[in-house]
């Protein structure tokens, strides 16, 4: 009886919609919420379905954390533009605690605003970007060389790990002016390797992120995504010493990571934010433009008709330049339906109110956890004429739809390097697309289906490539 009681206070004071006006939600369960249903089904997927239901804001219950959804442009932008200042901290859940707040990607507050100030003066002006040009272009022709052995063999293969390889190398490059010149390197394979299972660990959430008092129980698991961590932290780890020992206050840095070891001699920086910093870009940054050129791959060899619509455009360029993007309108819109068609992190890195705050007539509590629903924001009929069909065209002829692309985020905490990937992709898929003609295996359309987890990532699939 006591138990029963107990669980009906609990449930009393947890039930969304019983104080004030709050969004709307699907019935949950006492401590638990809604997280057997998040779990049970592939996530990203299953809070699609509730918007079809309730609309562009819902609630839905991790566990005891509160949890808001948003998935429209429109509510989106009310909320981390117009509002930014309320939206803009990270939800820190438990399992990111071993890895410290000290990065770009978790941390709050002063330490956020340090790491987010140094990152922005590399990664945003056009003549920072610029000078990575030539380092991509060069990477970009190492893969087109791994194309046209295929092409000369007359083999059919998997892309995958060649393109994985390519942006490992240029995040690389970035951060720490270092390269693998042989693709098939094992330790390089195994950071590829890593970083696509870390990715894959974010499909389902852990559920002692949301019952905290459950904690104990599942300290440092799941073992294998720690053991992961440990490996990736290693590896970044000893490049960085290696840096450390080789500059002094006088050095002239030449790539990221000097940047970050001259601010630490200095006192700027602790090494823990140098570490964790470095880390966020390597994982992140190598992953993100990496599926982006897989999807783009795949699109286009399932729809020849628009790949050689895109080749008829770009070989009359006979400079490949980001500078030059001007002058490809076709294909910068197949770019961006790529982008859009096939969303690569569905849900975003969840938020967190840090005041009490009224959205569209609902009432949002401090502290909430607020997700970006990317993917249905991408697929929303509302914003987009038939959005599950293939169409470029729609970016040239609404030159306003760019701005609901939403795959870097939205508002202060929308990701630095948005502009150096975006070059990197267009880079890429231009040395790629002049050059090389990709075809699905005997007529047959590659199936486009997608692993679930942080990121969506094309299920193993192989192309026939030749020669233009």
């Amino acid at each position: 009886l006591i138990i029963a009681i107990l669980f009906s206070i609990i449930y009393l004071f947890s039930y969304p919609n019983l104080k004030k006006n709050r969004p709307p939600s699907p019935l949950s369960v006492p401590i638990i919420g809604n997280l057997n249903e998040i779990i049970k089904n592939k996530q990203y997927l299953y809070l699609f379905d509730l918007y079809k239901k309730y609309g562009p804001i819902y609630q839905v219950k991790y566990g005891v954390v509160n949890t808001v959804v948003l998935c429209e442009y429109d509510i989106l932008k009310e909320a981390f533009i117009d509002n930014g200042d309320i939206f803009m901290n990270r939800f820190v859940k438990i399992s990111k605690l071993f890895k410290s707040q000290e990065n770009i990607v978790n941390s709050n507050g002063k330490v956020w605003k340090k790491l987010h100030s140094i990152a922005t003066q590399e990664l945003l002006p056009n003549h920072k970007i610029k000078k990575y040009e030539t380092m991509i272009i060069e990477e970009a022709n190492k893969l087109l060389n791994k194309f046209q052995e295929q092409a000369n063999n007359g083999a059919i293969d998997d892309p995958t790990a060649n393109v994985k390889m390519c942006f490992l190398n240029i995040i690389l490059s970035f951060l720490f002016n270092f390269t693998y010149e042989d693709y098939n390197d094992e330790i390089a394979n195994k950071m590829v390797e890593n970083i696509h299972k870390i990715f894959r660990f974010g499909a389902k959430p852990l559920i002692y992120d949301y019952i905290p008092f459950i904690h104990r129980f599942y300290k440092n698991e799941p073992k294998e995504y720690y053991q992961i961590f440990a490996e990736i932290y290693k590896f970044i780890n000893d490049l960085v010493m290696d840096k450390l020992n080789s500059i002094d206050s006088e050095t002239k840095p030449n790539c990221f990571v000097e940047l970050l070891l001259l601010k630490y001699k200095s006192g700027e920086l602790t090494m823990n934010e140098v570490l964790k910093t470095t880390t966020d870009i390597l994982i992140a940054g190598s992953d993100t433009a990496a599926l982006f050129i897989l999807h783009l791959i795949m699109a286009l060899s399932n729809r020849p008709e628009i790949q050689e619509k895109v080749y008829s455009e770009i070989k009359k360029d006979s400079i490949i330049s980001y500078s030059n993007k001007n002058t490809t309108p076709y294909f910068n819109a197949v770019l961006k339906e790529v982008e859009r068609l096939y969303t690569i992190s569905p849900l975003s890195q969840p938020h967190s109110t840090n005041e009490d705050i009224t959205l569209r007539g609902y009432f949002i509590p401090k502290t909430s956890q607020v997700i970006i629903n990317t993917y249905a924001a991408h697929l929303s009929e509302k914003n987009w004429d038939k959005p599950l069909e293939f169409i470029p065209e729609r970016f040239i002829n609404d030159k306003q739809l760019e701005k609901k692309l939403l795959t870097f985020g939205i508002g202060p905490r929308n990701c630095l390097g948005f502009q150096f990937a975006l070059q990197q992709v267009y880079l890429v898929a231009m040395v790629l697309f002049k050059s090389i003609k990709f075809s699905t295996v005997s007529n047959s359309l590659i199936p486009e289906l997608r692993e679930p987890g942080t990121t969506l990532a094309p299920l193993p699939f192989k192309v026939l490539c030749s020669k233009r």
